[in-house]
């Protein structure tokens, strides 16, 4: 196809050329920034567009001419959007940015051109002709704002550069701002250059009078050395040389410490000089210094307060006076440079001072502990004693008021000596001597204002041990005239309970205090069939209580004597309650001491119970099952309040199974760490049930009340007597016990054992043998019994045949394990060659009669110990 003869052929292949070269030399020489590909992408569209144009002159023919329309769009979608990148990098933004802008800008053209080449509507042609002209307008816009900005900062910087001198007035003044000297020097050390403040510091009129002169006219010797160290490593280095410290000498008064940082000049790659500053440091060093001041004093004060204390802890560490005042010296010896520190207290004559204290830490010191000092002729202690103040002699040796102390002094080379005296309440009764180890040595006001505090402690420490003592010896005595009422007034407790055939009875009590005000007594009527039973609670409580408690039981004894043979139980009741309710008011109503009293008549053969309730906690009736079936309230008011007042009998008829329960109110209100008492309703709950004996009981409800009370003091005396018709009439007790199979539990089951022995009178050798064999056995039992599986349950069950035969039951869950396969141990053997086992159960068989073992259902173990027993004593029915 042959071109057609046109002149604008060439007006258009040229600029496409043109362009092209451009773009490609840029390419070529490695520009790859945002900006430049932003560039080259518009010289490319620009050629491809010249060209399209020649396109367009090629040929008339549609195919051309579609070719044409269609190159020309693609160069019109790009050289708007090329535009716009290039303008937005050139004014605003980074290299980064603009390659994560460039999608979103470049995303609405190659759009709008596809649809356009796919479609050929017209709508989308004109679409892309508004956003390329928003594109142009706005590129545009961003250049001429650009320009205009650009052309003023030009314009500023052009007319400072066309004015040096300006600009260096202008730095000259910035300089003479500062409050540091700077200062301009060549490569000899003389100043070229010094601002305001150079010559002000250096007390000099201007800067004539530094320029032109050697930097080390203005320097102090001790400087001169670093000086020249530093400037000879800056011009070697041709770097800046950190800040380093720096004396200057002003015209007049002291070198002035500072601190000078100096940097290289360059010019064509050549030192030429140096330039820096200098710092006057004096004010903060002058601060540094009363800080360092500041710092030391409250270290200072700080260790005198450590100082008070480790007195204050060793004084309140114990009562002991001669332990206090002998660690009170120790401690004044580390704390002053001293040869010794003594204490020494005004005897009771008022003549002499005794050293009660001394400690040194030089091992060639005497001790003085035990020395007399006779006021006589000691004129530094009368004055010290006197005065009430602290003395300090410089030289005691040859000082007048030393006195009698002057041949001490000179014995043991002591010149410089404190004395401090020790007061209480006002008057002196002491004094602390310290002589220094350094005879020349000067006490400060804070070392002499610290012994003072540490003397008001030490005077702290006597009074507190001497009124300690006084009180220890008040007490030892009150103690035991208590302890003597104690066990005056355990005697009015009954001894022994009386046995009743067909009946159990069973009491426990604990006093909150040596002496108590409740009390409970069971004892058989004189020659009555009758059995009295009494549980009663004085009002208030210590020793002022407890006489009253031995007054009533008294009283009721003594009323009881009283009754008839053949009288009704109610009336003798009645008129036991009257008299006695009569006296106490009659003859000690001044007191306003009372009693709540609850007693009964008991008719053993019948089981018929009369009884009487002065204002008492209702005792409760429980029947064979453990079930509450009554509660005996209050039939009249608090004994001993008024004269006259009228009681009135009931009565109860016990049935086998039933079980009486009496208790004081410090049973239910006994309380517990978190303020929680016991109450009423949680012992009726423990109660309720068919126990095998009311030991048993009383043994649960005591140690269930001690777990609630935990560490908590005993606020109340705990009282409990209980009393059941058994069911077969026999008098064989039977008492039993279950616990986890653990370690934790052993105690209560050595001490249910032990309880039980003694609740059925055993002798202290039965009681001992079974206790010990009962914590052997359940010892083993949760150490072998359970091993490698969940612990189970131990059962004790002991049961007493009176005069014939006492028996301990004890079952368990665990392994089978008959005693006769534990071998026998070597007695004869040495106890490193003896092997293990066997022992325990060998112990068992010596103090037991009689050892079994059963397996009776095939799961649970049974091991009976048995002990026969002498016949027992005869039993007084009092």
């Amino acid at each position: 196809m042959a071109l057609p003869p046109t002149p604008y052929l060439a007006w258009q292949l040229v600029p496409a050329a043109l362009m092209a070269l451009i773009g490609l030399s840029i390419q070529l020489r490695g520009l790859r920034t945002a900006g430049a590909r932003a560039f080259v992408l518009l010289l490319y569209t620009g050629s491809v567009g010249a060209l399209a144009g020649a396109i367009q002159l090629v040929s008339p023919d549609p195919l051309w001419q579609r070719l044409w329309r269609t190159v020309l769009y693609a160069s019109v979608m790009v050289v708007p959007t090329a535009w716009f990148l290039l303008a937005v990098r050139i004014t605003t933004i980074s290299e980064d940015t603009l390659d994560r802008l460039g999608w979103w800008i470049w995303a609405p053209p190659a759009l709008l051109y596809g649809l356009f080449v796919t479609t050929r509507l017209d709508g989308i042609f004109i679409a892309h002709t508004v956003y390329s002209y928003l594109l142009l307008l706005g590129g545009a816009a961003l250049i001429l704002v650009w320009v205009a900005r650009n052309s003023r900062d030009g314009a500023d910087l052009g007319l400072g550069q066309s004015d040096p001198s300006s600009t260096r007035d202008a730095f000259d003044a910035v300089l003479d701002t500062l409050q540091d000297s700077y200062f301009e020097a060549d490569p000899r050390g003389i100043i070229t250059y010094a601002n305001r403040a150079f010559h002000e510091n250096l007390g000099l009129p201007d800067r004539g009078s530094v320029i032109g002169r050697n930097f080390r006219r203005f320097t102090d010797p001790r400087s001169i050395r670093a000086l020249y160290h530093n400037f000879g490593e800056l011009y070697r280095t041709r770097r800046p040389v950190p800040r380093f410290e720096y004396f200057f000498r002003p015209v007049h008064g002291e070198p002035r410490p500072g601190e000078i940082s100096i940097s290289p000049v360059i010019r064509d790659g050549v030192v030429c000089g140096s330039r820096g500053l200098i710092r006057d440091v004096s004010e903060r060093i002058h601060a540094e210094g009363l800080l360092r001041d500041a710092k030391d004093a409250a270290e200072a004060q700080t260790e005198r307060f450590r100082a008070v204390n480790r007195v204050a802890a060793t004084v309140s560490r114990t009562l002991d006076l001669d332990t206090v005042l002998r660690s009170v010296c120790e401690e004044l010896t580390r704390i002053y440079p001293v040869r010794n520190a003594g204490v020494a207290l005004i005897t009771r004559d008022r003549q002499n001072l005794e050293v009660v204290a001394f400690h040194s830490p030089l091992p060639e010191e005497p001790s003085a502990l035990g020395m007399v000092l006779p006021f006589a002729g000691n004129q530094s202690s009368q004055e010290v004693i006197r005065t009430r103040k602290p003395l300090v002699l410089q030289d005691a040796q040859n000082d007048p008021r030393s006195g009698t102390l002057s041949e001490i002094s000179r014995a043991r080379g002591t010149r410089a000596l404190m004395i401090v005296p020790i007061l209480s309440r006002g008057e002196a009764i002491g004094t602390i001597g310290m002589p220094a180890i350094d005879p020349f040595y000067v006490f400060t006001e804070s070392e002499v204002e610290l012994a003072e505090t540490i003397a008001s402690q030490i005077a702290t420490a006597i009074d507190n041990a001497r009124l300690h003592a006084q009180t220890e010896a008040a007490l030892s005595v009150v103690e035991n005239e208590l302890e003597i009422g104690r066990q005056i007034q355990s005697g009015f407790f009954p001894e022994r309970l009386p046995v009743l055939t067909g009946w159990e009875l069973a009491a426990e009590f604990k006093a909150a205090r040596q002496v108590a005000g409740d009390f409970y007594d069971a004892f058989t009527v004189p020659d009555t069939p009758y059995t009295a039973f009494v549980i009663a609670d004085v009002c208030d409580k210590g020793v002022g209580a407890a006489l009253f408690m031995v007054l009533f039981r008294s009283l009721i004894r003594a009323f009881s004597v009283q009754a008839a043979p053949d009288e009704d139980p109610a009336d003798a009741l009645r008129r036991l309650f009257r008299r006695t309710n009569d006296f106490i008011a009659e003859y000690h109503g001044r007191s306003n001491m009372f009693a709540t009293l609850f007693m009964g008549l008991l008719d053993p053969v019948s089981g018929e119970f009369h009884y009487v309730n002065g204002g008492h906690e209702p005792p409760v009736m429980l029947d064979a099952g453990g079930r509450v079936v009554s509660r005996f309230a209050p039939t009249g008011p608090a004994v001993g309040m008024l004269a006259g007042m009228e009681f009135t009998v009931a009565s109860y008829s016990f049935a086998p199974g039933d079980c009486l329960v009496c208790f004081t109110d410090g049973t239910t209100d006994a309380r517990g760490p978190s303020g929680l008492l016991f109450t009423e309703e949680r012992l009726i709950n423990l109660i309720a049930y068919p126990w095998t004996s009311i030991f048993s009981m009383l043994f649960e409800l005591d140690v269930e009340i001690r777990r609630h009370i935990g560490d908590e003091p005993q606020f109340d005396d705990i009282t409990l007597i209980a009393l059941r018709r058994t069911f077969d009439g026999s008098g064989l007790s039977r008492h039993a016990i279950c616990r986890e199979a653990r370690m934790e539990t052993l105690p209560e089951l050595r001490e249910f054992v032990e309880s039980a022995a003694r609740h059925c009178e055993l002798s202290d050798e039965v009681v001992f043998a079974f206790k010990s064999s009962a914590d052997e056995v359940c010892a083993n039992i949760v150490q072998h019994g359970y091993r490698g599986r969940e612990a189970g349950l131990i059962s004790l069950c002991f049961s007493v045949e009176p005069g014939v035969i006492a028996r301990l039951v004890i079952g368990d869950d665990g392994e089978h394990f008959p005693p006769d396969q534990a071998p026998a141990p070597d007695l004869d053997a040495d106890w490193t060659d003896r092997e293990e086992g066997g022992l325990g159960l060998h112990l068992v068989r010596v103090q037991m009669d009689r050892v079994s073992y059963s397996r009776p259902d095939g799961t649970r173990n049974e091991l009976v110990l048995e002990k026969n027993l002498e016949q027992p004593r005869p039993i007084e029915g009092a």
